[in-house]
C-alpha cells in the first residue's frame, strides 16, 4: 500500500527510531513484542495491519490505538483486552490522540477529522476534508482539552475547533506555499505556534483566543519545520527537517536565546518537564540532551550505530529523566540522569509506535504486525548497552 502521510510522520520499516519519556520512576530495562511469557508484559491484541498511531487516556487505564486496517481500538490495560472497536469506513486513521479534559478522542482519516466519545462510541462531530486531504491533516489538542487545533489545510491556515460546541471555526490565516507542518500550544494555551511547509519556512506565534498574528520568524531553512513550546514558562524551540540545528527562542516578544548544533539533519526535537532541558535526535540516531537557556550539552548517547532514513518519535512527561526509544529493532531506555542505557532486540516484529502512560506505569508499543502490547515499567529487566 502506498504511503502518503508527511514526511514527519512516515516509518521506515527496517531501521526506526521512536522515543517517550517515562513520568514515574523506573529501572532500564529491555521489552520485546515476543516475550509474551514475561510477567511484565500484556499483549492486549492486534490489529490486522501495521500500527499507525497509538495515544493514552489521561488516566492511563486505557490505549487507543489505530491501523491501517481501517480500526481503532480502545484497549483497557488493567483488564488486559479490548474496550471497544471504532471502524472508520474504508479509510485508515493516520492519528489517533486524547483530549485532556473529556477523554474525546480526535480521529484523521483519509476524508474526515472526527471527534469521538469513546463513551457512547459515536462521532460528536465531524469535519469533512477533499479526498484524501487526512493524509496531511493532523490535531494538536490544547492542555484544557477544550480546543482543537487542526493544521494541514491546503490553503495554509489552522483551525481552532471547539468539539463540545457547535461552532465555526477560529482561522489562523497568515502561512503561504501549502500546509502548515507542525501547530503546538503554550503551557498556559493563551498562545499557539505554527511551523510552515514547503513553500513557507516560518515560524508564527498566535493568539490563540483572538486568532490575531503576533510575531513572524523567518527560518530560511527545511522544507518542513517543526516546532514545540515549553511544558513551563515561555521558551520555543524549532528546527527544519534538513538542518542540522534546534534553534531555542524566548519572549515575548521572541528572539533566538540558543542553538543546538548536531552532525547530522535534526529529526525531532522534545521539551523535558522542567521546561529548561531540551533532548534532540538526529538521522544517525543521536540523542542529545541539552540546556536550552545556555545551549551546553549535558549528556549525549553512546555510539549505537547510525540510522538510515530514520523516523523518530518523542514525548517527555512530567517526572524522571527516562527516555524509552527504539532503535533498529532494539528497544533501549536511556537515563538521561547517568548516561546508562539499556537494550534488547524486539524479535521479528518492528514496533513503530512507542508511548509512556500519564501515571508512568505502563509503556505501550505498536507493531508493524499489528501487536499491541504494554510492559509494566517496574517489572522488566535488561542488559547493559555497551
Amino acid at each position: 500500500m502506498r504511503d502518503r502521510s508527511p514526511p514527519h510522520d512516515r516509518v521506515n520499516h527496517h531501521r526506526i527510531l521512536s522515543v517517550a519519556s517515562a513520568s514515574a520512576a523506573v529501572a532500564s530495562c529491555v521489552l520485546s513484542l515476543a516475550s509474551c511469557n514475561s510477567p511484565s508484559v500484556r499483549v492486549l491484541g492486534r490489529h490486522t495491519a501495521n500500527v499507525l498511531s497509538i495515544a493514552w487516556s489521561p488516566d492511563s487505564r486505557y490505549l487507543a490505538s489505530s491501523a491501517w486496517d481501517s480500526t481503532v481500538r480502545i484497549w483497557d490495560v488493567l483488564r488486559g483486552g479490548p474496550q471497544s472497536v471504532l471502524h472508520t469506513k474504508s479509510s485508515p486513521t493516520y492519528q489517533v490522540r486524547w483530549s485532556a479534559a473529556d477523554s474525546q478522542l480526535s480521529l484523521v482519516t483519509e476524508e474526515t477529522v472526527e471527534f469521538w466519545d469513546p463513551r457512547s462510541n459515536s462521532a460528536s462531530s465531524v469535519i469533512h476534508l477533499e479526498p484524501h486531504g487526512g493524509t496531511w491533516m493532523r490535531v494538536a489538542w490544547s492542555h484544557d482539552g477544550q480546543h482543537a487545533a487542526v493544521y494541514g489545510w491546503g490553503d495554509g491556515t489552522v483551525r481552532i475547533q471547539q468539539p463540545a460546541i457547535e461552532s465555526a471555526p477560529l482561522v489562523l490565516q497568515g502561512h503561504t506555499g501549502g500546509q502548515v507542518a507542525t501547530a503546538d500550544w503554550s503551557a498556559d494555551d493563551k498562545f499557539l505556534a505554527s511551523g510552515g511547509a514547503v513553500g513557507d519556512r516560518t515560524v508564527r506565534i498566535w493568539d490563540a483566543r483572538t486568532g490575531r498574528q503576533l510575531q513572524v520568524i523567518r527560518t530560511g531553512t527545511g522544507n518542513w519545520i517543526a516546532v514545540t513550546w515549553a511544558p513551563k514558562g515561555s521558551r520555543l524551540a524549532w528546527h527544519g527537517y534538513s538542518d542540522h540545528t534546534v534553534h531555542v527562542w524566548d519572549g515575548p516578544p521572541y528572539r533566538e536565546i540558543s542553538t543546538l548544533e548536531h552532525a547530522a539533519n535534526v529529526e525531532k526535537i522534545a521539551w523535558g518537564p522542567d521546561g529548561m532541558l531540551l533532548v534532540s535526535a538526529d538521522r544517525r540516531g543521536a540523542l542529545r540532551l541539552w540546556n536550552s537557556v545556555t545551549g551546553e550539552l549535558v549528556r549525549k548517547t553512546p555510539d549505537v550505530g547510525s540510522l538510515v532514513d530514520v523516523n523518530f518519535d518523542a514525548a517527555w512527561d512530567a517526572g524522571t529523566p527516562y527516555f524509552a526509544a527504539v532503535l533498529d529493532q532494539r528497544i533501549v531506555i536511556w537515563d538521561t540522569a547517568t548516561g546508562g542505557m539499556k537494550e534488547r532486540s524486539v524479535g521479528e516484529e518492528p514496533v513503530v509506535a512507542l508511548a509512556w502512560s500519564p501515571d508512568g506505569r505502563w509503556l505501550a508499543a505498536g507493531g508493524y504486525y499489528g501487536s499491541i502490547g504494554v510492559w509494566e515499567t517496574a517489572k522488566v529487566e535488561g542488559k547493559s548497552l555497551r
